[in-house]
């Protein structure tokens, strides 16, 4: 029977493995970082809704809610996140980043080495989201993962809202265990319901000739996960008006769903968002001495898709063919227990 540190390792390195090379990995991504700034947000004591965070993201003007700032909160985290994707986090990550190295020894597990840096780094002062962003890149820089930094693996769920790094201290270690191997699951999860709906908005969107950029478009929407007829005239160098026609089709095809309930200023969903209707505020007609609406909250700036390589109705849409690689998964981890250490690979900042 495997411990639990190599269980969470097997289940991380599974994740890893139906994920790397796959054309949906930029919009798993996507929403993995939604997912993981409302659970970081929640493991500091604030409430964050998922819903609202992706309309947040999309630039909706939603209702005000006394939130305390959680959103707010949130944003900040997606801001680290976005930074892990493109291989630029800050002197703080790359500090918690050098402890959970030098915790790597022979005879210590990883993740009890990534245990104990994250500790010694609160110890010194150090913010708990600097040593959850450091954990991503920490897993990808001892061979764990191949894919990138995978925002769901920061071990939020096994920090506490309240208490000292001394109290945090206790069962970290196994905390830190359980969580990644259920967000790993989660990941897969995820991975399997975009799968799901990919294949339905490609049978929905049907046989198209092949100067057709409807499938592109559908491909980019879903990366994005919110879209507006200027960000498309962009991306495609088309005008204006031919954007809007082409994601009013695929509005009509249920494929994207207009959340904006506008008639001039239009931004469109994919399906897994478009709950955030309900959330948006309903504007109403300006009167002479009304005063100025407060500045919503800054949003980091929208993600950039990569171009799909490979048509998503061949790929495997159950759990089963999600884990047929778990042998090999295996036997790489395990080789990756029996390994000393390797030297830190992140080139310093200038």
């Amino acid at each position: 029977m495997l411990s639990l540190p190599e269980s969470a390792l097997l289940w991380v390195a599974r994740l890893d493995e139906a994920l790397r090379g796959d054309p949906l990995l930029p919009a798993w991504r996507q929403r993995a970082m939604v997912r993981e700034a409302a659970r970081a947000a929640a493991s500091d004591g604030l409430m964050v809704d998922m819903v609202r965070l992706g309309g947040l993201l999309a630039g909706l003007p939603l209702r005000h809610l006394a939130d305390f700032g959680a959103e707010r909160h949130a944003l900040e985290v997606l801001v680290g996140l976005r930074n892990l994707a493109a291989n630029t986090p800050n002197d703080r990550v790359r500090a918690a980043l050098s402890r959970m190295k030098a915790e790597h020894k022979p005879g210590r597990n990883l993740l009890e080495a990534a245990a104990r840096g994250m500790l010694a780094h609160l110890a010194d002062g150090g913010a708990r989201e600097d040593a959850r962003l450091a954990l991503p890149l920490y897993l990808l820089d001892t061979g764990v993962v191949r894919s990138g930094p995978l925002p769901c693996l920061t071990g939020s769920g096994a920090f506490r809202a309240e208490g000292s790094p001394r109290d945090l201290a206790a069962g970290f270690h196994e905390a830190l265990c359980r969580d990644l191997a259920g967000e790993a699951r989660n990941g897969l999860d995820d991975l399997i319901d975009l799968r799901r709906a990919w294949r339905s908005w490609r049978r929905r969107l049907g046989p198209r000739r092949s100067t057709s950029q409807l499938p592109a478009l559908v491909d980019y929407a879903a990366a994005c996960q919110a879209v507006t007829p200027a960000q498309v005239a962009q991306h495609f160098d088309l005008s204006l008006r031919g954007a809007g026609k082409l994601l009013a089709e695929l509005a009509e095809l249920g494929i994207l769903v207009d959340a904006s309930g506008r008639e001039t200023w239009k931004v469109y969903v994919t399906e897994d968002l478009k709950s955030v209707r309900e959330e948006v505020e309903r504007v109403q007609p300006a009167r002479a001495g009304d005063p100025t609406p407060s500045p919503k909250p800054g949003k980091p700036p929208p993600p950039r898709p990569a171009a799909l390589e490979a048509d998503p109705l061949e790929l495997a849409d159950d759990l089963s063919g999600l884990l047929a690689d778990t042998e090999r998964a295996l036997a790489r981890i395990q080789r990756r227990l029996d390994a000393p250490p390797l030297p830190f690979r992140l080139e310093p900042e200038d």
